[in-house]
């Protein structure tokens, strides 16, 4: 099993190749995250999510290659089962 997320903007001016992207697999209720892929120039993590049971969420952190300030999003949160 896996999880994949993907950034995915709306803006005409967003310039991806300005940025880097960092993502953490994160399971709702618990402090810290489960898995962590970090920042490179891809909009996109895949996570294994063999061992991983409850509500879990991706959080991207988008960071801007010049001045390094970082925001971060959050996907919709999901109820796996093992």
């Amino acid at each position: 099993n896996k999880i994949t997320s993907k950034f995915l903007f709306d803006s005409y001016f967003f310039e991806p190749h300005k940025y880097d992207y960092a993502f953490y697999l994160i399971k709702e209720g618990e402090k810290g995250k489960i898995q962590a892929r970090w920042y490179e120039n891809c909009m996109e993590a895949t996570f294994d999510a063999n061992d991983v049971s409850g509500v879990v969420f991706v959080r991207c952190f988008v960071r801007d290659k010049e001045d390094e300030n970082a925001r971060t999003f959050d996907s919709q949160k999901v109820l796996l089962k093992s």
